[in-house]
């Protein structure tokens, strides 16, 4: 009997302690948001709070090690593009080569129109 009653005053000791550090935590967090009102500038996005029993479960069950809930996989991704192989790669390389020398064969000829390219 003289241990369990070790325990549970360890556990609550170690309880307080941690609702001592979070209510230092929330005290430095209020100066800081008085310090920015203040200041005249905008708090950014706020999240909304939860009760203060919630926070202090949450404490508790972090504390004695219990796992939060995960939230649940997101839905599974649909497939990208698909990858060019080298052959597609090596087509599309010739094709852009060829476009470029019909190009300047037609302006050859838009600023040269005199000029024959056919043997003589």
């Amino acid at each position: 009997m003289a241990k369990s009653r070790r325990k549970t005053t360890a556990a609550k000791a170690k309880q307080a302690k941690l609702l001592k550090k979070a209510s230092a935590k929330n005290k430095r967090a209020k100066n800081k948001r008085a310090k920015k009102k203040a200041a005249g500038t905008k708090s950014g996005t706020t999240k909304r709070a939860g009760t203060k029993a919630a926070t202090a479960n949450k404490r508790r069950k972090a504390a004695a090690g219990v796992a939060a809930p995960k939230p649940a996989a997101p839905a599974a991704k649909t497939a990208g593009p698909r990858r060019q192989g080298i052959v597609e790669r090596i087509e599309g390389a010739a094709a852009a080569v060829v476009d470029i020398f019909t190009d300047a064969e037609r302006l050859h000829r838009r600023l040269e129109p005199g000029i024959s390219s056919e043997p003589e």
